[in-house]
Formats: C-alpha cells, structure tokens, sequence
C-alpha cells in the first residue's frame, strides 16, 4: 500500500509479480508495503467493477458524487518520517489540499527530491517530528517502532498516522508480524506513549494517493481509522477529508489489528489473483426478495 527513481504516478500491470520494498536502515525511505499485482486490482477493471479494501467498507456512501479536495479543511502542519512513494504521494496530495507539509528523512538529499516531487518542505526525521500537528509514519513496519522510540519526545501530544503493514510472505501466504502486542500501530503507542496513534492510509496502493481527488466510478474513496484521541480523531478526519476522500472511523486503536489483517488478507487474495470484492458485496447490491422470504 518507492525510492529513488519510482514513477509515482505509474501503475503496476496486473500480472506482475509482487514485491515487497524494505530499506535496511532504522527510518529508511522505502515503505514496508506491497507492489504489483496485489494492488493492481484497485483500479478500474474491463468488468467496470473497482474495489480497494477501503471502499468495501463504506457501503453507507455509495452513490455519493464525488467531492472537491480541499474543500472547507482546515490548515494543518504535517510531518512526514520517510522518502518514499507514500511520503511523496500523501505529501502531494496534502500540499494539494493547502496543508503545510514537511518531508523529513535520514539522509537530507532523499528529503529533498521526495519534498520536490510533493512540493513540500524537507527536513531531518526530527524537525518532521516537530513540525507536524500531525505526522505520517512512511517507513518499513520493521524499523518503525525504533524510529518512533528515537523521537518519542518529539512525537509526544501529536497525532501519528501509521501506514504501515507489518506483513511477512510464507508458504501458507501473507501474515501478520506483530509478536504479541496484536498490531504495530499498538506498538508505535507504546513505544510513544505521549503521542496520538492512529491507523490510516494501510489499505490503499500508493497509485491511489496520486488522484486528485481519490475517487473510483465517482465515488469518493473510503479511509478507515483507528484511533482513541478526540484530537486524533478530529486530525484524521480532517487528512482523509480533505483530499477528497470519506472518512470511516473504526473504533479505537485496539481495532488496528483488524485493518492490519485486512491488508493480509485482501493482499494476499490478490496475490493469489483473486478479487476480494466478490467475498464483501454491499447489501444494497443484493436483491431484496429475500426480505418476504420465511425464516428457518
């Protein structure tokens, strides 16, 4: 849900095989998120049908016109911690939206080519900390828990957005490496218990943060969040809403396990070249017969 050189704006054909890109380094640039075919799948098809796990859970708009981004937000400082697609994707799609963003990461020369192709500021990991009302975490699942020790003074009263997807391909398919605290979100919280956890923006390919706005057959794309800080709640609705997209709170942050099993198992049917659109249909598609009908 990219380094140097990635085209932001180009999509992986179905098809392609997936791959994961990871950065060695505590706090490096690419996002620990999946590529390729598992994605490809969130754009529109020849059948006409497009899905994304996120709209799959937001039957309560379907058939809602697409809105304008940007449109009666408010202004936020952003900090984002990491250079890759996400940071440049979200990034611009904030600045869009008139938010003043700062993109910062280890090494400054990445901070800046990733902050041109959003049109945001650059900075160190640190001065993103402290610039953000509100920071996205755009790092590997693996290095983010140190990172996010690293700044815990600097994150704390600040809402964090987690976008990361601790995921780890097997034999048996894609699962969840979280060891025993349920969700990485959860252990971003304790590693910063000052700052605001929230999880956002895990369920979508980074092809998806680059329309503007993020709509599919004309329906404004749904973000799920889990969050348990009215600020942070207040902070998240207003990044979702204000590029476009419908927010679509799913309770507090020990839910989080549940967006991050989501992102495996929606991934991993994809990988396997099925569509999980046909496992969620909208009860609003299904014929209402069955409401006359008796009851065993």
């Amino acid at each position: 849900m990219g380094g140097q050189g990635v085209d932001h704006h180009a999509v992986p054909p179905v098809g392609e095989n997936l791959e994961r890109q990871a950065s060695p380094a505590v706090g490096g640039e690419a996002v620990g998120q999946f590529h390729g075919r598992a994605h490809a799948t969130i754009l529109p098809q020849a059948s006409g049908t497009v899905w994304s796990p996120s709209a799959c859970l937001a039957s309560t708009v379907v058939g809602r016109p697409a809105r304008r981004s940007g449109v009666g937000s408010v202004r936020m400082k952003i900090g984002i911690l990491g250079t890759g697609g996400m940071a440049a994707a979200l990034g611009g799609a904030w600045v869009a939206a008139g938010h003043d963003v700062l993109v910062g990461g280890r090494s400054p020369l990445r901070a800046r080519r990733t902050a041109e192709l959003a049109a945001a500021g650059a900075g160190s990991l640190a001065d993103a900390a402290r610039h953000g009302d509100a920071v996205l975490l755009a790092v590997p699942a693996a290095a983010a828990p140190r990172l996010v020790t690293e700044l815990a003074d600097d994150l704390a009263g600040r809402t964090v957005v987690d976008c990361t997807n601790p995921l780890v391909p097997t034999d048996d398919g894609l699962l969840l490496d979280v060891g025993e605290t349920g969700s990485i979100a959860w252990r971003l919280a304790t590693a910063a218990p000052g700052a605001y956890v929230v999880k956002a923006f895990n369920l979508c390919h980074v092809s998806s943060w680059t329309l503007r706005p993020p709509t599919f057959e004309n329906v404004p794309l749904a973000v799920p969040f889990c969050a348990d800080h009215p600020t942070a709640v207040a902070a998240t609705r207003t990044l979702i809403d204000s590029i476009g997209c419908t927010p679509a709170p799913c309770g507090g942050l020990v839910r989080a396990a549940y967006l991050e099993a989501t992102a495996a198992l929606a991934i991993g049917m994809w990988w396997a070249g099925l569509q999980p659109r046909n496992a969620f249909p909208s009860p609003a598609e299904a014929p209402q017969s069955w409401a006359a009908s008796p009851r065993s």
